[in-house]
């Protein structure tokens, strides 16, 4: 692989890397799983630019498609099948929890015969499987595989979230109570005539049937008949009542009771209240009562649905809290123990802001009050005092609906310290790959790494070796302080420390969360427990460590993976820029040996040249040739003069080509205005013999050589007349501005060049073939290409409008203060 393609190999590797962070974060945003599932497919498809990638859940015994590329539908003709379970590699890595990486698909079933060459499929937990598959054998390389994997496990904890938001489901009872006719009865009770009058209403209540033209009805002859209506059980308590309001002269509250109307036992609620004569003796008692038996039968289920309810709320994970309006908590469920360590009679009855971090209070108050507002669910993150006096990062998601019985704002809260903590990792290391990838050496890439480890991953013990291929050893280069307080000196690995060297052999992460368990591994003297190797390509390794077994955690694993890989692509970019800067010394060194032996071997050809030059001259004015030697000796000395005049001028353009490097100062401020000027004036015999017309627009001012871009333009002014058939050559220059830079065009109506023959014209010594006009050095063009050049721009050749060529050149513009 070439140094620019390498190049370009870890830019590619850097931006799906990248790529992955963002779609984590975006993966974290949706709220359903079949939002979960598209982002996922459109997130592999723009960052990998794979064609055919599906993401599978179990469902039914099968992995069932729920979201799919186009490129998958072409395949199947249609839409992908369901897999029920087999012993095929989809099932292998659901199963087994592994990647599955497939370089050629024949041995995939449900895939022989389909246009499709290699695959690989990434377990989603339990949930199901992601499949990315290549029309190419072998398409996938290790890197894509990682980067997969660690997609999938964004996918697999958003899956996870989505599915928990779903297990509280808000529980609403209607009541609806509404008696046909208002269900209610007046009645009155007359103490002193003992007479009972009744409005139909009431009557209707106690099963009677009034006559239709009877408002009021008197049934003080039915009160026998009316006692036994009442249910044997509730007779006692009415009459209890009655008499201790007569003798107290007060009613107090109403009484429920049940009466049977002829068809069925009803509950009924009496309120009454007394009148008193002038002696201040009870003479009416007059009331209400109402059927209430549909109220009954709905706080009977409301009593079930609450027990449900409750029962609901203990078996989910997340702790639920039910506020009062005032913020007080009137209901925390059992969970609360094992997510923040409280009981939950420690927080009922206390204010839920006093366990909200001082610094996040405003931010929930802003997130709740708009919740109320607009009456939706919203989800906000924040820090919680967990019982043990720390402070835990919680996620909440609430509904600014009030509960519809019983009142109260209800709220899912669940722990996510260490997603957090993953999510805040991912975005340091993503702030600090820039650093990592901008190190000059080895050691400074090690260094950083351990440091990022440290600082932003709490893996505090960390370092990275070396491989030596001369000792066949790993030599440690870099370490954190807590390496060396705990095992003292970083070792070097011989191979007789077999789980580092089966990571760096294999190229796979290797993790050891009890190494007391495996004598070949475990070092009595030291007080690491538990570790992750992670090789660096053919460079080295990188391990962190705990003094506790079982403490590095998926997220944990997945941090090193992505550190690792990040740290070999900053290694790599290292040794490449080693590498092209020894490359660039060697060419600068090239290209100086270069231009000095152009300038010493121009200068230094000058005098034999004009040596030369001036005994032809002798040789014509001092003898009659033609007398002496014959009329082909005039010739010949004319030949001879023609070339070493001709030879003269292409040393004095050689020797101005090696100048433009070493006799150059293209920072200075220049007015092209001027630089045309000076040109012109240098060709002023030169444009009047040939009768040229030069015009031009106002020209900007530019960073450069005014000696330079003079020869630039008169350069190509020359070359314009010379090259030019016409009655009148015209020339024309003009000049636009974008974006820091100016593009100047010298067109001229001349013969025009041949687009096949445009680049060639740049050649040294070039002389293009049927060119109107007298002979030139060949290295005009040549000349003003590198003047450009030097000053950062680029020059083309192209059509001028109206026939002729266009000479188009960029220069930097200069600064000019206002």
């Amino acid at each position: 692989m070439s140094d620019v393609d390498a190049a370009g190999f870890d830019a590619e590797r850097e931006s799906k890397l990248l790529g992955v962070l963002a779609a984590s974060r975006r993966l974290f945003r949706q709220l359903s799983v079949e939002a979960v599932a598209s982002v996922a497919v459109d997130e592999a498809r723009q960052i990998f630019g794979l064609e055919l990638v599906a993401v599978r859940l179990l469902d039914d015994g099968a992995l069932a498609p729920i979201s799919y590329t186009a490129g998958v539908v072409d395949v199947f003709g249609g839409d992908p099948p369901a897999y029920p379970r087999d012993d095929s590699v989809v099932w292998t890595a659901f199963e087994t929890g592994e990647t599955q990486v497939v370089a050629d698909t024949t041995q995939i079933d449900a895939l022989r015969g389909l246009p499709v060459g290699s695959g690989v499929v990434v377990p989603l937990g339990d949930q199901g499987v992601f499949t990315a598959f290549s029309r190419e054998r072998a398409g996938f390389s290790e890197t894509d595989v990682r980067l997969l994997e660690l997609l999938a496990l964004a996918v697999a904890e958003a899956l996870w979230r989505v599915k928990r938001d779903e297990q509280l489901v808000a529980a609403e009872t209607r009541l609806e109570l509404a008696v046909d006719g208002t269900g209610t009865g007046i009645w009155e009770w007359d103490l002193v005539e003992n007479e009972l009058v009744v409005h139909r209403s009431a009557a209707t209540v106690f099963g009677y049937d009034p006559p239709s033209d009877k408002t009021y009805l008197t049934v003080t002859e039915h009160l026998e008949d009316l006692l036994e209506r009442i249910h044997p059980a509730d007779v006692n308590p009415v009459v209890e009542r009655i008499a201790n309001a007569l003798e107290t002269g007060t009613v107090g509250g109403g009484i429920e009771f049940r009466a049977w109307t002829g068809q069925e036992w009803r509950w009924l609620l009496a309120r009454g209240q007394l009148e008193h004569g002038s002696d201040g003796d009870p003479v009416v008692m007059r009331g209400v009562v109402s059927d209430i038996t549909d109220l009954q039968t709905v706080e009977t289920e409301l009593r079930r649905t609450s027990a449900r309810l409750e029962a609901i709320l203990e078996a989910v994970t997340d702790v639920v809290i039910i506020y009062d309006a005032d913020g007080t908590i009137r209901f925390v469920s059992e969970s609360v123990t094992s997510v923040l360590g409280y009981e939950p009679e420690e927080l009922i009855g206390t204010k839920g802001g006093r366990y909200i971090h001082p610094d996040d209070v405003s931010s929930v108050l802003d997130v709740v009050e708009k919740a109320r507002a607009s009456k939706t669910r919203e989800r906000i993150r924040y820090r919680m005092l967990a019982a043990d006096g720390t402070w835990r990062f919680v996620e909440s998601i609430g509904n600014g609906e009030p509960i519809a019985v019983g009142g109260g704002y209800a709220t899912s809260t669940r722990d996510v310290t260490q997603q957090v903590r993953h999510e805040r990792a991912l975005e340091t290391l993503q702030t600090r790959t820039s650093d990592l990838m901008q190190a000059e050496t080895v050691e400074d890439a090690a260094h950083e790494a351990v440091a990022i480890a440290s600082e932003a991953f709490g893996l505090p013990l960390t370092a990275v070796w070396r491989y030596d291929a001369d000792s066949d050893t790993l030599i440690p280069i870099a370490e954190t302080p807590q390496v060396r307080s705990v095992i003292g000196p970083a070792p070097v690995f011989d191979r007789s420390r077999g789980v580092v060297w089966d990571a760096f052999d294999s190229g796979t992460v290797q993790v050891h969360p009890n190494l007391r368990s495996n004598p070949d591994v475990y070092d009595p003297e030291t007080a690491i427990e538990t570790e992750v190797i992670a090789p660096l390509g053919d460079f080295g390794v990188l391990i962190t460590a705990a003094t506790e077994t079982n403490t590095f955690s998926e997220r944990d694993k997945a941090l090193v993976e992505i550190l690792a890989t990040t740290v070999t692509a900053a290694i790599q970019n290292t040794r490449r820029k080693r590498e092209l800067t020894e490359a660039r010394r060697l060419l600068e060194r090239s290209n100086e040996d270069l231009q000095q032996f152009a300038y010493i071997a121009s200068h230094d050809l000058k005098e034999p040249l004009r040596t030369v030059s001036s005994y032809l001259s002798l040789l014509e004015s001092s003898y009659d040739i033609e007398a002496a030697l014959g009329s082909d000796a005039v010739e010949f000395v004319s030949y001879a003069t023609e070339a070493a005049e001709r030879m003269q001028e292409m040393v004095t353009a050689l020797l101005q080509y090696s100048r433009v490097e070493t006799h150059a100062n293209v920072d200075s401020t220049v007015e092209l205005d001027e630089a045309l000027e000076l040109a012109m004036l240098n060709l002023t015999v030169r444009i009047e013999e040939a009768g040229a017309s030069v015009t031009t627009d106002d020209l900007p001012t530019v960073v450069g050589d005014l000696r330079l871009l003079v020869q630039l333009f008169q350069n190509l002014l020359d070359n314009a007349i010379k090259y030019n058939d016409s009655e009148t050559p015209t020339v024309s220059i003009s000049a636009t501005i974008d974006d820091g830079r100016c593009e100047v065009t010298v067109a001229d109506n001349g013969v025009g060049i041949e687009e096949s023959m445009r680049e060639r014209a740049f050649d040294v010594f070039e002389r293009l073939d049927g060119r109107v006009g007298d002979g030139g050095t060949g290295i005009g063009l040549t000349l003003c290409r590198r003047i450009v050049e030097r000053h950062g721009g680029d020059i083309r050749l192209d059509d001028a409008a109206g026939g002729g060529t266009a000479v188009k050149f960029s220069l930097p513009l200069a600064e000019v203060s206002s």
